[in-house]
Parts: C-alpha cells; sequence; structure tokens
C-alpha cells in the first residue's frame, strides 16, 4: 500500500533565501485566541509548519522567506499586526 510520496524540492527555485523560526506567545491563553492566531496563519504563503507548544511560548512557526527584508516585513510587520499576540522571538 502507497502512504504517501515524497518531493525534494530545492528551495532557491521556489525563490526562498532563507528559513527561520518564529516563537510566538498569545496575549491571552484562550481558545478564541488561539483559534484567531491560526486563522492568521492558514492563508500565509511564508508559513510551512505551525506548532503548538507548551512553556514560556504558544507557537513555534517555521517559515520560509526571499532574504532579511523579506523576514522583516513578515514578523515585524504582518505578526505584530494581528491583536492576540502578545510576544515574538525569530
Amino acid at each position: 500500500m502507497l502512504k504517501g510520496f515524497h518531493a525534494d524540492v530545492e528551495p532557491a527555485v521556489l525563490g526562498i533565501g532563507m528559513q527561520a523560526i518564529v516563537s510566538v506567545r498569545l496575549r491571552r491563553q484562550n481558545a478564541d485566541e488561539v483559534s484567531a492566531f491560526l486563522d492568521h496563519m492558514k492563508p500565509m504563503r511564508e508559513v510551512a509548519n505551525i506548532f503548538h507548544v507548551t512553556g514560556a511560548n504558544d507557537f513555534i512557526v517555521h517559515i520560509c522567506v526571499r532574504d532579511t527584508a523579506h523576514l522583516k516585513q513578515v514578523v515585524v510587520e504582518t505578526f505584530s499586526s494581528f491583536p492576540e499576540i502578545g510576544h515574538l522571538e525569530s
């Protein structure tokens, strides 16, 4: 039985020059804040993976961007505009 397949794609071919991990802490720990955050993340092309974690942060987000300017745009301009986010680190 075939359960899946794997494609090994060179990131640069897709315009990805850099990958980053962003730690996200929400303002409040409740279902509405988690849902709102996930709703913001789902349509973002730069988001490769989202991990809901415990500890000091609530989420670890793996993003793929073109360069440092694009990273700044995604983290500083986009992520920080979401009202449910209290703290970011990349």
